[in-house]
This record gives structure tokens, sequence and C-alpha cells, in this order.
């Protein structure tokens, strides 16, 4: 009696579990870097330190396939993509949104000055959108010296997102 091919009906149906959980680990382990890429500008270095340190869980994924037990690796990835990304994805496309918001701010504001000679001091002409909420603090203070500064938060109050002129975008702790 021969072993059954993927066209008999024995094989019909048959899941091949270390290919999901091979395949379940390689998108996880994406998912995971960029959302953990995505902190540091979200919520700090130091979680997103610990959203990389929490990757390395990912290891016991691979020793039990390596002992062949396809379906606790299945799920051990699951726990881990449960750990670092549902919080994560959700400030980081708030984060895109408000840095596109602020690109479309700076377009703004430059075109004014062009036309005036000077940047606005009140931009009541603006709408920025529903992207921006109390939450954001978003701030907008000309300066003498740097000609404005905007400014802006995703998340944690005392992680800035700030932009001048003169020097760019930085970042606050940084």
């Amino acid at each position: 009696m021969s072993a059954p091919t993927s066209t008999s009906p024995s094989a019909v149906g048959r899941v091949n579990w270390r290919a999901v959980a091979v395949w379940s680990l390689c998108g996880a382990l994406a998912l995971e870097v960029v959302c953990a890429a995505s902190a540091y500008f979200t919520r700090g270095l130091v979680v997103s330190g610990l959203l990389r340190m929490l990757m390395l869980l990912n290891v016991v994924p691979v020793l039990l396939l390596m002992y062949e037990k396809e379906r606790a690796a299945l799920a051990f990835t699951v726990l881990v993509v449960v750990l670092i990304v549902p919080y994560e994805v959700p400030l980081g496309l708030r984060y895109l949104k408000l840095k596109a918001e602020s690109e479309r701010f700076i377009e703004h504001v430059e075109s004014v000055r062009d036309e005036t000679g000077d940047y606005p001091e009140v931009l009541d002409d603006y709408d920025p959108g529903s992207v921006v909420t109390e939450e954001t603090l978003w701030n907008y203070v000309v300066d003498e010296r740097r000609g404005y500064v905007l400014s802006w938060t995703v998340f944690d109050p005392g992680l800035r997102h700030s932009y001048t002129p003169a020097r760019g975008w930085f970042y606050y702790p940084d």
C-alpha cells in the first residue's frame, strides 16, 4: 500500500501544520519588526527596546518546530503577536497621519511666508482636519530665531515630534 499523495482522497483536507506554523512565524516576525520600529516614534526608545526584547520570544516557536510541535509553535507565535501588535498598529497609523498632516501644515505656512514675507502668527484659515485632536497637543509658535516651531505628540505628552525651518524634524527626548 502506497502513501497518500496530494491528490488522493485521504490527503484532501489535511492541514500541513508545519507550513502553517513556519509561514505564520515569518509573517509575525515581519509585523513585529515594523511595530517595534514604529514604537520608537510613538512610545519612545524604552518601549521600542522592550518590544524588541519580546521578539526574542520567537525563539520558542523555532525550538518547538525543531521538536515537531507545530501546533504549539503556532499558538506561541500567536501569543507573541498578541503581546506586541494590537496596541502598536493603531499608534503607528496615527503617527503616519499626523506626520502627513504636519507636512501639509508646513507647506501651508511656507506658502503664507512666500506670499507675505513673514510666518503667520495665527492660523485661523488653516483646518488641520480630524487627525489633530486635543490628545495630540498640536502646537505652532512663531519663533524669531528659528522661524517657527511645530510640535505634536502621538501618545505620550513627554515624547514630542517637532519641526523648525532651521533644524528640520527632531524628536524629543532624542
